[in-house]
């Protein structure tokens, strides 16, 4: 003969606080059998053993499911996830971002439709003889650099309207040299912003994880806390 079992999954022994209660003789025998057919939030009621004695609750099949599990399944607590040390480490890397962001300003940061261009130019440096005798012009390469734009923002040094170019002389010039590490500074920006949106994306998708519950219990539970029942451990 199979052996019989609590019809809500509870252990008779411990709900009632008899160490030998066996399932055939607990109280709620023949409440747990019915309450099985019923809707998952149809409230019913059981007779529990607490601190002040034995006295009969009102639960739901829904409730129930949940007190049991809590009771039997080793239930973990939100902390246990660690969750609030991550989001509190979250708050002081975001708050470090913030001021290495700040040490930003001030400094040149080139628009988003700049780039850098490198160009050489020949220049005449005298004339040489050849062996046949023949007078021949020398050139000198000197390279130069220009900040270009696809649209005509840069302000002008000389002209009535803006221009698309900034020259920026030789390779060790602080024009040069400033001029790069503006397109490095917007370059960077523009990475840590894409780093940020990625994280921001991450947060979102974690919150609609949590957002889920919370529907989960509001719909399940509505806005009342389910019944607790006395279940000693």
């Amino acid at each position: 003969m199979a052996e019989k079992r609590c019809g809500l999954g509870f252990s008779c022994a411990s709900m009632m606080q008899q160490v030998e209660l066996r399932v055939e003789d607990c109280p709620n025998l023949s409440v747990c059998g019915v309450a099985q057919r019923l809707e998952p939030d149809t409230e019913f009621e059981l007779v529990c053993a607490g601190s002040s004695g034995v006295a009969p609750i009102s639960t739901t099949r829904r409730a129930a499911a949940a007190m049991m599990l809590m009771h039997r399944c080793c239930p973990q607590s939100v902390e246990a996830f660690g969750l609030a040390d991550q989001i509190a480490a979250l708050t002081i890397e975001l708050g470090q971002l913030d001021e290495e962001i700040a040490q930003y300003e001030g400094h040149y940061i080139a628009p988003a439709d700049v780039e850098a261009v490198a160009y050489s130019v020949k220049r005449p440096r005298g004339v040489t003889q050849t062996p046949e005798g023949k007078t021949v012009q020398r050139f000198a390469v000197y390279w130069y650099n220009k900040l270009m734009s696809q649209t005509a923002i840069v302000a002008p040094a000389e002209k009535d309207r803006p221009v698309k170019v900034i020259h920026l002389s030789k390779n060790d010039d602080p024009r040069n040299l400033e001029g790069r590490q503006g397109l490095d500074r917007r370059n960077q920006l523009n990475q840590i912003a894409t780093q940020l949106r990625i994280a921001e994306s991450a947060i979102l998708r974690a919150r609609g994880y949590a957002n889920a519950k919370a529907r989960e219990l509001t719909s399940s539970a509505g806005e009342a806390s389910p019944p607790q029942l006395p279940l000693e451990q």
